[in-house]
């Protein structure tokens, strides 16, 4: 599969924990390579967190304070958004009437990949979604209409070429 040749990739979504570093509160870095080489690979037009360790405005805060510089240094990127809990809410619950309004609840009603296509889906807009997770793998949402949502999952052997070093 090869998102550059079908599609120009807009829109980057890195998760935190597990992806980026290993928590909210260890910030060792993980998945370096695998990254860089992706971003430089597909060149997205925007890159932007997108994670359920960043509940409100105050962790993007602790976010912008404590993690965003060192992933500047260590991955190359200048994030373009950071999606909070909140903010995951506030688009989703336009189009979903069963969203939950509380971002204790919103973890346990949606799944991550849930979260991500309703988020993208709730944007109406016809832009190329990827989200890099390590909860649900990498996951390419393109939004063709508004009603329609393909799926594309990228089989682990897939992501196996970004583990080279980077030259």
């Amino acid at each position: 599969m090869n998102i550059k040749n079908t599609h120009t990739l807009k829109n980057l979504y890195l998760d935190l924990e597990g992806t980026l570093i290993k928590g909210f509160n260890n910030s060792k870095i993980l998945h370096k390579d695998i990254i860089i080489n992706f971003i430089n690979e597909y060149q997205p037009d925007n890159i932007c967190v997108f994670s359920y360790a960043i509940s409100n405005e105050e962790d993007k805060e602790v976010f912008s304070t404590h993690l965003e510089n060192l992933l500047h240094k260590e991955f190359n990127i200048i994030f373009d958004n950071i999606i909070s809990i909140d903010d995951m809410i506030s688009v989703i619950s336009k189009y979903d009437i069963n969203c939950p309004n509380n971002f204790a609840l919103f973890p346990n009603h949606y799944s991550k990949k849930t979260a991500f296509i309703k988020f993208c889906s709730s944007l109406r807009n016809e832009d190329t979604h990827l989200l890099i997770d390590d909860s649900i793998g990498l996951i390419e949402e393109t939004i063709n209409t508004i009603h329609t949502l393909p799926i594309q999952v990228l089989e682990e052997r897939y992501l196996k070429k970004y583990k080279k070093k980077i030259t």
